[in-house]
């Protein structure tokens, strides 16, 4: 067994567009990693764990994990955060847990063990995260006003979050708030995006909105100008055409509350 610890999987936020001109398919697949974390420490088996309780607790709730015991594994992990709360292992214990409740198809649990990381431990580097596999979760089930509140407070407290704020104004937008789906969104027009995730969430976040105003005269400006933008920063792109960005909705991933997630 190479690793004990299941790692998060940094690609869990993959957006997809796909377009379609006449007999032809254009597919933009944004290969970015939306969450630019590093990947949670790494215990492995040679860790010594006899002098540590917590630690030997930790190793076997993995080891479930590796045997793909994924409700057995979450209790294991659950029992960790009862024993050991302050533990240096608890927050990943915690973001473990979580991932095994998704693994066994408890996704409304796992949202809430999400959470639950993300409130027990707000200083962690991963906690933004949590929240956004929380609200990705809830999308999934169709809970998109809570999705939609978790992503609010995410960019509430980190403004600078590309993939909070893209998937805030898109969750308003399947709720029919259109207006302030549409100011969300409007932020990525004078977006500063500094890596491979601001950009990719940039462009979805454009397309999105481009969606929104493109039959509003009142926004023939801004759509002028998210044109310019997308044609600017993604060359590679097909002729801005209105037959291309505007997606049907049954090309996309779902509409409404039977929308899946992006994950």
């Amino acid at each position: 067994m190479r690793s004990l610890i299941v790692r998060l999987n940094a690609n869990a936020y993959v957006p997809q567009k796909v377009f379609r001109v006449g007999r032809c398919f254009w597919v933009l697949l944004l290969l970015f990693h939306p969450i630019a974390f590093a990947q949670q420490p790494v215990i492995r088996d040679d860790a010594p764990a006899n002098s540590d309780p917590a630690k030997r607790q930790f190793l076997t709730a993995a080891g479930l994990y590796a045997q793909r015991k994924y409700p057995e594994s979450a209790a294991a992990f659950e029992s960790i955060l009862r024993d050991f709360p302050n533990h240096a292992l608890a927050p990943v214990a915690c973001a473990n847990r979580a991932t095994a409740l998704e693994k066994s198809i408890q996704l409304e649990s796992a949202a809430s063990a999400f959470q639950n990381c993300a409130q027990h431990y707000p200083s962690d580097q991963y906690v933004s995260y949590w929240q956004l596999r929380a609200g990705a979760l809830l999308e999934k089930v169709g809970h998109l006003q809570q999705a939609a509140e978790i992503y609010r407070a995410l960019v509430s407290s980190a403004p600078a979050n590309s993939e909070a704020t893209y998937r805030l104004g898109r969750t308003l937008h399947e709720l029919g708030k259109n207006g302030e789906s549409r100011e969300i969104l409007r932020r990525f027009i004078e977006w500063k995006a500094t890596d491979d995730t601001s950009k990719a969430m940039r462009l979805v976040g454009l397309l999105e909105l481009r969606e929104m105003i493109q039959v509003d005269p009142k926004e023939k400006d801004t759509l002028r100008k998210v044109d310019q933008i997308i044609e600017e920063e993604n060359p590679k792109l097909p002729p801005i055409r209105d037959e291309i960005f505007n997606v049907s909705r049954k090309l996309r991933d779902g509409t409404s509350t039977a929308r899946k997630a992006l994950s």
